[in-house]
């Protein structure tokens, strides 16, 4: 920060009052003799710089908080979604942490974006649905499947892993075939949803034909947390009445 000659900021308070060093009136900066006002200048201005500078180290100590709590919220992330202890986590080197927590990151951007177009598309939905009706087969429902996990099918080995929040829409007497993608890798895993009655919809591992059979009912209206056996784990589905 640059300085003013003592001389200068002196000629300024003089012209401009009443605002002197220190908190001092009037009467008692005129008192002075110009020696001491130039002390009280420098001294301020020595506290001046000395506030700046203490508030820069601490915005600088916040910053560097954020980023760790930044860090452990994501090793954290991606210590879950691997299935692997603090202990075993810290045997990592650096670079694969580093790594780990950077596809930690893209895996939650791409869970956020997914949240957002889901949110976009269903006030797109009531936007234009302008109380959509069809007297034969009656209103439509509208369901959000999130959170959880799906069984993903790998060459000859299968894996658990959570999935991309996926929004779709139901009328009476038609089966919804909801792909559900894996969210780190291009994987997919299909269930099946249909409304039961006008009250009740079904999650099915398979199109469900006759018998729901296999599969997990649900109330509309109400969210629910679904598990099918080695397709679906904990989670939540939402339909609602449009």
């Amino acid at each position: 920060m640059r300085k003013l000659p003592i001389m200068a900021v002196l000629l300024m308070i003089t012209a401009c009052g009443p605002n002197y060093p220190l908190g001092m009136s009037e009467a008692e900066w005129t008192s002075l003799p110009i020696e001491k006002r130039q002390a009280l200048l420098e001294e301020q201005q020595r506290q001046e710089a000395l506030a700046l500078a203490q508030q820069q180290e601490a915005l600088r100590v916040q910053h560097e908080q954020q980023l760790q709590n930044e860090r452990f919220r994501l090793e954290a992330g991606a210590r879950e979604r691997l299935g692997i202890t603090p202990y075993e986590w810290s045997r990592l080197t650096p670079d694969k942490q580093f790594e780990l927590r950077q596809e930690q990151e893209s895996i939650e951007r791409q869970q956020q974006d997914a949240q957002r177009a889901m949110q976009a598309d269903r006030e797109r939905h009531e936007q234009h649905h302008d109380e959509r009706h069809d007297w034969h087969y009656g209103p439509v429902v509208a369901c959000d499947i999130s959170g959880g996990s799906a069984k993903y099918q790998q060459g000859f080995h299968s894996q658990w892993a959570p999935f991309l929040p996926v929004h779709f829409e139901l009328t009476p007497d038609t089966a919804a075939k909801v792909t559900l993608q894996r969210a780190d890798k291009g994987y997919t895993q299909e269930i099946w949803v249909r409304l039961r009655d006008e009250r009740t919809a079904v999650v099915c591992r398979q199109e469900p034909v006759g018998a729901f059979s296999g599969c997990y009912a649900i109330s509309v209206g109400q969210p629910a947390s679904v598990t099918l056996d080695a397709t679906l784990a904990a989670a939540t589905v939402d339909c609602r009445r449009r």
